[in-house]
């Protein structure tokens, strides 16, 4: 499935989450539909605090 075909399936106020896992550090981003993110990527450490 192409990049714009799985973007058509999503509708509505969505906003989609995507976390890249690490051991020591993690990074999230935040975007709706049409690609913008609502935030900048940002990191997170792997510890309770994080």
């Amino acid at each position: 499935m192409k990049k714009a075909e799985k973007k058509a399936l999503v509708t509505g106020d969505v906003i989609i989450v995507g976390v890249d896992i690490a051991k020591k550090k993690h990074w999230a981003r935040i975007y709706n539909p049409v690609g913008l993110d609502v935030v900048k990527p940002f990191s997170f450490q792997n510890t309770k605090d994080g």
